[in-house]
């Protein structure tokens, strides 16, 4: 699903957002760990993926 949503218009912008909820739900149940692992995950997919077009 990732693939072909990074390739659509707002797709990197979607991904992101989701990304960054995922890291919500972890801090608010108390998973830090999972939230610390989605933190590395998301300035991964910033580095590689996102373009500033996409904001």
């Amino acid at each position: 699903m990732g693939n072909y949503m990074v390739h659509t218009q707002s797709g990197e912008k979607r991904i992101k957002r989701m990304i960054a909820d995922y890291i919500e739900a972890a801090r608010q149940r108390g998973d830090l760990k999972h939230a610390a692992t989605l933190r590395l995950t998301l300035r991964h997919f910033i580095e590689t993926h996102y373009h500033e077009t996409a904001q």
